[in-house]
């Protein structure tokens, strides 16, 4: 996979008070149970506003959540089965802005007092999900955010609202400050945490040009998706293409004859393949999804894209393939400046 650069240069940016739209308050627990918690969440490169899809990255992310999970029993092993969501004191930050590249977002949590946690941070838009509002149904994303039923960390899953739309999603698990690896800490004053929000999804482009007059649509239909992911994106149940509303996209040529699927897709356990419908009046027709030199099936992975792109005389030939993001690259996810 190319490589972008072997130079990377990182600014650290303090996010201004006046981008924080609202925070949800403390919660309603006794004070003397609980502790104050500081959290530096940073934004990876790739949060960065002003860039192209699937390429290096378009970020919407206005609006983060984060889910505290805490330990059962205090003797238990650390496994994230022993850790349950603390309904009760999620917190959810709303910017006014979209959270630009290399920013650090200041957050103080409160937490159980000499309790053991694991902390989840999730970013994406405001208008993907609520956490004062989790049933919308104009919301793309569904999570248990109500203390009706007991989740663990093991357990706990993101799902889209339906087959059709899945947001650029964020997330990352928050470590004690300056130690990477810890994970689990005991609440208490002096406790400090860090973490950097990082791509949950993986990009896939299909640019199909030259198309004639007498196509009326195109479909991007997947035959097999995943819906569902665990907190660290790693994919938990998929749908076959018999399932209603699998179509990713219909869309219309343009005045240009052109038509751009760009898609946000969870990882898979195995290599998607996928088939392109073409509406011709009372008919269609139906080609694979393929690569000039054979290629049928697509590795999808968490911050990696796979653009394909060709003239609409290439639709049962194949596509010239770029793949321009690598999991070392900076410009893509901030991981390793």
């Amino acid at each position: 996979m190319k490589r972008l650069s072997n130079i990377f240069y990182v600014f650290v940016l303090c996010l201004p008070a006046s981008c924080i739209k609202t925070e949800e308050l403390a919660p309603e627990r006794p004070q003397e149970q609980l502790v104050a918690v500081s959290l530096d969440l940073s934004a990876g490169g790739s949060l960065a506003a002003t860039r192209a899809f699937a390429d290096s990255g378009t970020s919407r992310v206005d609006r983060v959540l984060i889910l505290p999970f805490a330990k059962t029993n205090e003797a238990l092993p650390d496994d994230d089965d022993n850790f349950v969501l603390d309904y009760g004191l999620i917190k959810q930050i709303d910017l006014t802005t979209p959270l630009p590249g290399g920013a650090s977002l200041p957050v103080s949590l409160f937490l159980q007092r000499e309790v053991s946690y694991k902390i989840v941070a999730l970013g994406f838009g405001q208008q993907d999900f609520d956490y004062r509002n989790p049933g919308d149904a104009n919301a793309t994303l569904l999570m248990a955010v109500a203390p009706d039923i007991e989740t663990t960390l093991s357990d706990y899953t993101i799902r889209t609202h339906d087959t059709a739309h899945r947001p650029e999603l964020f997330g990352c698990l928050c470590y004690e400050a300056g130690e990477v690896n810890d994970v689990v800490f005991n609440a208490s004053g002096s406790t400090a945490l860090a973490g950097t929000l990082s791509r949950m999804v993986g990009g896939f482009s299909v640019r199909i040009t030259d198309i004639p007059d007498y196509v009326g649509s195109i479909s991007l239909i997947p035959k097999d998706l995943t819906v569902s992911v665990d907190v660290a994106g790693r994919p938990i149940s998929t749908l076959g293409e018999p399932y209603y509303g699998l179509v990713l996209e219909r869309l219309e040529p343009d005045a240009s004859g052109t038509v751009e699927f760009e898609e946000f897709l969870f990882g898979a356990l195995d290599p998607m393949s996928f088939r392109l419908e073409v509406a011709l009046g009372s008919s269609t027709e139906s080609y694979t999804v393929t690569t000039d030199t054979g290629v049928t099936t697509f590795p999808i992975a968490p911050n990696q894209a796979i653009n394909l792109s060709g003239s609409y005389s290439d639709i049962g030939l194949g596509f010239t393939a770029a793949n321009t993001i690598d999991l070392d690259d900076n410009a893509w996810d901030g991981l390793n400046p």
